[in-house]
């Protein structure tokens, strides 16, 4: 996870107003990607989790409901993050 947060650092850092348009184009494909393998992965651990219940270890009812406490997601989208 470091790696990730360090890369979004670095990607902070870079002056998007210079950048030539192929550049810019080109960095906003890359990220789409990132972005749908990210989500991918979010949802395969958000997954196992609610195969294990571990939401129930913090006195969840559910993994849509830990979703909305711990992470301040909307109901809707906690339900369909919990799979």
């Amino acid at each position: 996870m470091e790696t990730i947060r360090s890369g979004i650092a670095e990607l902070r850092t870079r002056n998007v107003a210079t950048m030539s348009d192929d550049d810019l184009l080109s960095e906003i494909e890359e990220l789409e990607r990132v972005s749908r393998a990210v989500e991918a992965e979010r949802v395969r651990r958000i997954a196992e989790a609610d195969r294990r219940r571990s939401y129930a270890t913090d006195g969840y009812l559910s993994t849509a409901a830990w979703l909305r406490g711990r992470l301040g997601v909307s109901g809707t989208v906690a339900a369909r993050g919990s799979v």
